[in-house]
């Protein structure tokens, strides 16, 4: 697994040199190049037993060789047909499961990355890779779809921020929501991009303590929202089957690293509509984590806010003084740690 920190360091500087460069020359997009590839190649080539959920996806695309689409539906019935189409397409095309993790994974990483480098003007894009790869990107060889379906929403959030074009970040969600249902609560990160925008933390103090009440009675009663036909019946009896005793998700190096970066973004906070972003993501992931009900469902819908950190931390530390970097440099450390700790654990 040693490889996969090398590979990560490349990426890192890859998108650091590629960030510093002025223009968009063969240099620039060599070292997008390198920021990209090697990642995706690993991920593509990765062991079978790399991923608790590889065999699974491998499975999936497998059973879309040789069959008609509606079979393959019928076969598949548990997954959104937006992914079944997407698996279909590119079954059409090869049989290889590698060419299929790599188109895969260009989407993944290559999302990633764009979403980076569209905000270079407003983050360090190298450190927004650096918290991708040491808190997220392990995730990703789980529960691929899902990532699809949070590299859509980190791009639509980058639209969002640099156009103020909110329509935009609608549809890259609604998008998300196809690949894998349970990006439906993007709708709240859609919402709050519309409210900061509007409404400032600072000058409405009251509103947003009225909300955070709410989104935190909304997740204790998670089970009565999935029963009530926001998702698909297949989807919400999915999620519904997993709320259940016994069937919890409790990780103390997850709530610490989650508490920590909260509470750094509500102690760095100042008044603007990105910091605004930060706090109230990293609350929901927080609180979203931390319910009575969590489950290893519940952990996976965290991702969307969470995964808005890597823009929240890179943010913070391209405004941040050189003197005033300490706090947030031991920060890092500790998402490094966290990877390490999981690694060989």
């Amino acid at each position: 697994m040693i490889i996969y920190i090398v590979i990560f360091i490349i990426s890192i500087i890859a998108t650091y040199n590629a960030q510093r460069r002025k223009s968009l020359d063969f240099t620039y997009y060599l070292h997008c190049f390198f920021a990209i590839a090697p990642i995706v190649l690993l991920s593509a080539f990765r062991d079978v037993n790399v991923g608790s959920d590889t065999v699974t996806y491998m499975a999936i695309y497998r059973a879309a060789l040789g069959n008609g689409f509606l079979d393959y539906c019928n076969e598949i019935i548990s997954v959104e047909k937006s992914f079944l189409l997407y698996n279909y397409i590119i079954a059409q095309i090869t049989s290889s499961i590698e060419v299929y993790y790599i188109i895969t994974y260009s989407i993944i990483v290559g999302l990633t990355f764009l979403t980076a480098m569209k905000l270079k003007n407003y983050i360090a894009p190298h450190i927004f890779m650096l918290v991708y790869f040491f808190l997220f990107f392990s995730d990703s060889l789980n529960i691929m779809r899902q990532y699809i379906s949070a590299s859509l929403i980190l791009y639509g959030i980058a639209i969002a921020i640099t156009d103020n074009k909110l329509i935009k970040c609608i549809i890259y969600s609604t998008i998300a929501v196809l690949f894998h249902s349970s990006a439906i609560v993007a709708l709240l990160i859609v919402f709050t991009l519309y409210a900061v925008n509007k409404y400032p933390i600072n000058n409405h103090k009251g509103l947003y303590l009225g909300l955070s009440i709410l989104i935190t009675i909304l997740v204790l009663n998670f089970n009565f929202i999935m029963s009530i036909g926001l998702l698909s019946s297949d989807a919400a009896e999915r999620y519904l089957s997993h709320i259940k005793e016994g069937d919890s998700f409790t990780s103390t190096s997850h709530i610490l690293v989650y508490t920590l970066t909260f509470l750094f973004i509500w102690y760095k906070h100042k008044n603007n509509k990105i910091y605004d972003l930060a706090l109230l993501a990293s609350f929901f992931a927080l609180i979203f984590l931390l319910t009575t009900t969590v489950t290893t469902v519940m952990y996976r819908l965290v991702i969307y806010f969470a995964i808005i950190s890597c823009i929240s931390i890179a943010y913070i530390y391209k405004n941040s003084h050189n003197s005033s970097k300490a706090l947030i440099n031991i920060l890092l450390v500790i998402y490094i740690a966290y990877y390490f700790f999981f690694l060989f654990s």
